[in-house]
């Protein structure tokens, strides 16, 4: 797997590759937490906005409010991501990053994975998501400064029905331990 991994980053844009090395950082740091047998979740965190690389800078990087069909170009990127992963024989990880900004599946794109993806996949793609969407917070982007790390778990607490409750934990105590 970690060859077909390997190769997949060379279809990386800089920037996707940025978010994606800062993803794994933190994943690395939860799977030791959490005692995780495997490098699995950040190996998926590294390549969950892989299908980003396939979405045109003018939208990735606009200042104003996405008009609404932009917005579906950019909630695409994981089916584009899907596609690329599978073509690498790297089915686990696509099917992960099918879903991870959609836990209950991608039905309004015409797409239902949750039907054939096993749990253990399913609760990895909502932790792939809730670090995905710490980071985003912690990051600068054309539209608005970076929040803080006590602004983006709060976010995350404000919101915890749509985030995993041991991620969001784990980013808790690394807080607290000055570690983010």
């Amino acid at each position: 797997m970690h060859n077909n991994l390997t190769k997949v980053y060379e279809y990386m844009d800089s920037e996707a590759l940025e978010k994606g090395m800062k993803c794994k950082h933190l994943a690395k740091h939860i799977e030791q937490m959490l005692h995780y047998p495997d490098t699995f979740l950040s190996d998926a965190c590294i390549v969950a906005d892989i299908g980003m690389t396939f979405i045109s800078p003018e939208i990735k990087n606009k200042i104003e409010p996405l008009l609404p069909s932009e917005k579906e170009v950019i909630n695409m990127h994981p089916i584009f991501g899907y596609k690329l992963l599978k073509d690498f024989g790297l089915d686990d990880l696509a099917d992960v990053v099918a879903i991870h900004h959609s836990p209950n599946g991608l039905e309004p794109l015409g797409f239902n994975f949750n039907e054939t993806i096993n749990e253990k996949l399913q609760k990895t793609a909502m932790q792939v998501h809730t670090i995905d969407v710490f980071i985003a917070l912690i990051t600068d982007r054309p539209y608005r400064s970076a929040f803080s790390s006590d602004e983006a778990y709060n976010y995350l607490l404000e919101n915890e029905k749509f985030f995993d409750s041991d991620v969001c934990e784990c980013i808790k105590s690394l807080i607290e331990m000055e570690e983010l």
